[in-house]
């Protein structure tokens, strides 16, 4: 053999080596990661552009305006996060972790959780200062949007999974990524689909309903404004019992149905990682921050109401992390010991709590509805303060067993695999 078909051959033997070598998963979630990123931020430009014209065109609203420039900064953050997932699972590549780079271990041990906690009372009520004056919230309001609903959410993720193992940093932006992308993109398609169905069900049910739409199209045409429109056939129709009972088995029933199966898509790329149940506890409360966080960024509220919403949603996000950590747990359980009831059950707890939170949601708005000249139902009063009371109750409940769960778990990570959430037991 000659020195020239040596050194092909060592050069081909290097490359197939390096081939085998290459991590394919982590290669793929740098790939997709980047490519949200892209996107994410062409979404954020795109809604900031929109922004600048609500707020500063002929018809100026600056409170339009601001709302849509806190969806905007919701965009960007998330093409941040999707960043740092690309850039962990890159590390992976290179053979690189935290541990090689000093000065982001020190970062991150100075923003933890529970010393950053302590600043979301500060940012709230600025936030909710800034709100009074529209000039001033369009600059200050985006940011300490993001602040306020992002630190409960990750405060709440630390104490569910403190001293649990949850992994990498790689793993932990890829499900967080997962959950606060490409989950919420598949439930958004699904679940538009379902309204569509409904819609049309309701039509069927109550023809008169078509008429106002109709009478609605005509109004934008000689220049009504569309939310008020919108608001009276809302107030008349929604009180009708069969439009009513539409309304709450599509918010109750189909939304947890659909968000509960696939909001914790991220655990199931982990399938075949032969995966404690603790650590599917710990993944699914992740995928369930990074829904939580999506969901409130893309509905964040007028700047008139933002410290109220900010402070409902923090509720709302505790239920979605804790039926995270539910579905996660038994989704490990069903792979590792074939504890298909234990998954349906989880599955099954998840979707009846969450149901129950989005009527009584559903509720207490129709509750706040002017009576309706025209007949209907009309909800006691006080349902206005049993509503908020009950919510209240059960965020509180849910964090007194998220607390809980983590120091059982923590106490001994040999005890047996189904002692997490007692409640499924009882199914």
């Amino acid at each position: 053999m000659s020195a020239s078909d040596q050194i092909n051959n060592t050069v081909s033997e290097t490359a197939n080596e390096s081939q085998q070598n290459v991590h394919w998963p982590s290669a793929l979630q740098v790939i997709f990661s980047a490519i949200a990123t892209l996107g994410l931020w062409a979404i954020a430009l795109f809604f900031l552009l929109i922004s600048l014209i609500e707020s500063f065109g002929a018809d100026g609203n600056l409170d339009l305006g601001t709302t849509t420039l806190m969806s905007a900064a919701g965009f960007a953050f998330l093409g941040l996060s999707a960043l740092l997932s690309a850039g962990f699972a890159l590390l992976r590549i290179i053979g690189k972790t935290i541990e090689d780079f000093p000065s982001l271990r020190k970062l991150g041990r100075a923003l933890r959780p529970p010393v950053l906690i302590l600043l979301f009372p500060i940012i709230w009520a600025a936030g909710a200062w800034a709100a009074r004056d529209l000039r001033f919230s369009f600059v200050v309001l985006p940011p300490l949007n993001l602040l306020a609903v992002s630190l409960p959410i990750l405060w709440i993720v630390w104490v569910g999974a403190r001293k649990l193992p949850s992994g990498s940093w790689q793993r932990k932006w890829g499900l967080f990524a997962t959950g606060s992308i490409l989950s919420p993109m598949i439930i958004l398609v699904l679940e538009g689909f379902v309204m569509i169905f409904f819609a049309v069900l309701a039509l069927v049910m109550n023809p008169d309903l078509l008429l106002e739409l109709e009478r609605m199209s005509v109004g934008r045409a000689i220049g009504v404004e569309e939310s008020e429109m919108l608001s009276r056939i809302v107030s008349k129709f929604i009180v009708q019992p069969e439009i009513l009972m539409i309304v709450l088995a599509l918010f109750s029933v189909a939304v947890p149905l659909i968000e509960e199966l696939f909001k914790t898509l991220g655990v199931w790329f982990l399938a075949g990682r032969n995966l404690k149940p603790v650590e599917g506890f710990t993944a699914g409360m992740i995928s369930g921050a990074g829904f939580a966080l999506v969901e409130t960024l893309l509905s964040s509220s007028a700047p008139q109401d933002w410290g109220l919403f900010v402070l409902v949603r923090i509720g709302t996000s505790l239920v979605h992390i804790f039926t995270g950590g539910l579905i996660g747990w038994g989704l490990v359980l069903a792979w590792t010991e074939k504890r298909y009831l234990h998954l349906a059950g989880a599955y099954l707890l998840a979707v009846v709590f969450h149901g129950i939170w989005n009527a009584v949601t559903v509720l207490m708005g129709v509750a706040l509805l002017p009576p309706n000249p025209e007949g209907g139902l009309v909800l006691p009063i006080y349902f206005i303060i049993i509503g908020p009371i009950f919510l209240l109750f059960t965020s509180l409940a849910t964090f007194i067993y998220l607390v809980y769960s983590n120091r059982r778990l923590s106490a001994s990570q040999d005890m047996p695999s189904d002692a997490i959430p007692e409640a499924v037991e009882q199914i």
